[in-house]
Order: structure tokens, then C-alpha cells, then sequence
């Protein structure tokens, strides 16, 4: 409802400029929302279908502005993974922000070059790279690189 809600305003001229921004804004955001805090699986798949469909949109739009859009969903998500404090989840019940940040990547067009978000993703890249940093100094990294290897094991016979 809120892609539909969404792309009803990308051509609606009866508003002025940031009154459309701040409205589409807000129809990502519930969508971004649903990513970041739902846990059911069919509800995940439907946002994130959701999130590709709206970031192609608003990847295609002639205003600046709009198309600014997906890369303020990443630069959140991101704030949120470097901050562990505001509760961003890297466990498997955080199935969504795989989602979030797939469809988002994705839903870019090819030909566009975005050096702003091409930043993003190499923030991206070293929030991941800080996050495995943290876990090999810990006592969980090698349970897990026990419970990998036993994995393997099992799976090469």
C-alpha cells in the first residue's frame, strides 16, 4: 500500500516539491520499518519486494531530491550497523535488513553512477569488516569457526 501510496505521488503535481519528498519519504519508511523490526518471514518477503519495486521508482525520477531517497534508507540502516547502541541486530532473526539492503543495491540502475552511493556501500564494506574485526577478538568467533568446520566436515562426506 505504501509503494502504491508512493507512486501515486511521484506524479502528483498538486503539491510542491518538499511536500512530495517529505510524503514519499515517510511511505519508505514504512516500508524500511517493516524490514528493520518484522520477523515474519512472509512479511519480510513482501516488504522487500516492496523496497525493490520503490527504490526502481524513485531511482527514475527526474527530481534530485526523490532520487536521494534510497541512498537516505542505506545511510540509516548504516548509522544503525556502525551504532550496535541504537539496535541494529546482526543475528539470524534479522533476516530483513538482508532485504533492505539487497533490494536497495539493486533496484540502482546500471548506468547511474552515484558517487554518494557508492559511498555507502563502502561504508557498508567496513561496517562488515569492523563487525568480523570485533567477532575474531571474541570468544563467539571461534565457537563459530568450530561449529563451521564441524558443519563442513559433515557436509564433505
Amino acid at each position: 500500500m505504501a509503494v502504491q501510496v508512493a507512486t501515486l505521488l511521484l506524479s502528483d503535481k498538486t503539491m510542491t516539491e518538499e511536500e512530495r519528498v517529505y510524503k514519499i519519504e515517510q511511505c519508505a519508511q514504512i516500508v524500511y520499518q517493516i524490514l528493520v523490526r518484522c520477523r515474519h518471514k512472509g512479511a519480510i518477503e513482501a516488504a522487500g519486494d516492496a523496497m525493490g519495486l520503490l527504490c526502481r521508482r524513485l531511482f527514475t525520477s527526474r527530481e534530485e531530491a526523490i532520487r536521494a531517497i534510497p541512498g537516505k534508507l542505506l545511510m540509516n540502516f548504516l548509522e544503525r550497523l556502525e551504532n550496535l547502541k541504537l539496535g541494529a541486530s546482526i543475528t539470524r532473526r534479522s533476516a530483513g535488513l538482508a532485504f533492505l539492503v539487497g533490494k536497495i543495491v539493486s533496484s540502482q540502475p546500471e548506468k547511474s553512477s552515484s558517487v554518494r552511493f557508492h559511498n555507502h556501500i563502502e561504508r557498508l564494506c567496513k561496517c562488515i569488516l569492523n563487525i568480523l574485526s570485533f567477532f575474531s577478538r571474541t570468544r563467539y568467533f571461534s565457537l563459530l569457526l568450530e561449529g563451521s568446520s564441524a558443519w563442513l566436515n559433515v557436509r564433505l562426506r
